[in-house]
């Protein structure tokens, strides 16, 4: 049976992480380790982990009480890992209970070279207290969202990946972008495997005001310009230059030139639309009025 290493970066959970881990025992796979990295919580967080991680070996507490950031912090839990695979648990979210069944069913080391490098993503459902968000299945149609905890990769992919730039806030961007580029098998299903908390304390931008927004997002998208400095040695020419090209168009989100976002060639539309309506006040309110129309395309 493949052995699934669930790593999770957590930071004041109190209100959530029972329900995540009690989603995870729940699960119909039962070979995984649940390794969490406490980033200096000030709540109940690391007392509900080690209570439950002393009733259950599989789930490790590899560090606790040391400000890492989020990045570092899912660095060290892979870094301390030993699964044939990975994938990526925020403390706020839920796992449907056969979500690792199914994602091991598409990257499974029996039907997989060892050497091969292999993704599968899949679709999220959102929950919320928030009614435009409440039950919003993401991406429409027979896509698969390019989120961290909508996937599930082998240790071959994982260790070219990893260390995850440690100046960025967030994983996502780096994870998404890198393994497009560099795995060999890239399956996209169109099933949930994970219930996404929507709640004011998301890393993701999505309640913050336009000048809020646009300077988190900013640091987001210094993702390409990261990558570019540290992997141009393991991608291709055209691959860079992509990447260059996608820093000039962030460039140009964050100074609000819809002009040359809409002149942009070497991004997909639905890159591109993304870029358009997060450059300006406007755009922006636009888009988060119609949410549920904008979302997962």
């Amino acid at each position: 049976m493949t052995k699934i290493s669930i790593l999770s970066a957590v930071f004041n959970e109190e209100n959530y992480i029972s329900e995540m881990i009690d989603s995870v025992l729940r699960q119909t796979h039962q070979d995984f380790e649940l390794i969490f990295v406490d980033d200096a919580s000030n709540d109940k967080t690391v007392d509900i982990i080690k209570s439950y991680a002393s009733i259950d070996p599989r789930i490790k507490l590899v560090s606790r009480g040391i400000k890492l950031g989020k990045v570092a912090a899912f660095n060290l839990a892979f870094e301390k890992s030993a699964g044939d695979c990975i994938i990526l648990l925020a403390g706020d979210d839920v796992l449907p209970p056969d979500s690792l069944e199914v994602r091991a069913r598409h990257v499974n080391p029996d039907n997989i070279p060892q050497h091969e490098t292999a993704i599968a993503y899949f679709k999220l459902k959102m929950f919320s207290q928030v009614k435009k968000f409440d039950g919003l299945v993401v991406p429409r149609g027979n896509k698969a969202n390019r989120s961290g905890g909508t996937f599930i990769m082998n240790r071959a992919l994982a260790n070219m990946l990893f260390p995850i730039d440690i100046r960025l806030a967030t994983e996502d961007i780096w994870l998404a972008t890198l393994a497009e580029m560099l795995s060999a098998k890239f399956i996209e299903v169109p099933y949930v495997v994970l219930d996404y908390r929507i709640h004011q304390g998301n890393s993701n931008p999505r309640h913050l005001n336009f000048r809020e927004m646009n300077v988190a997002l900013n640091r987001r998208f210094k993702t390409y310009e990261y990558l570019i400095e540290s992997k141009a040695n393991i991608l291709s020419p055209d691959q860079v230059r992509r990447l260059a090209r996608l820093s000039l168009l962030e460039e140009y989100r964050y100074e609000g030139n819809i002009r040359r976002l809409i002149a942009g060639e070497g991004v997909s539309i639905k890159q591109r639309m993304f870029l358009i309506f997060h450059s300006t006040p406007i755009l922006f309110y636009i888009r988060q009025r119609l949410f549920k129309l904008f979302s997962g395309w």
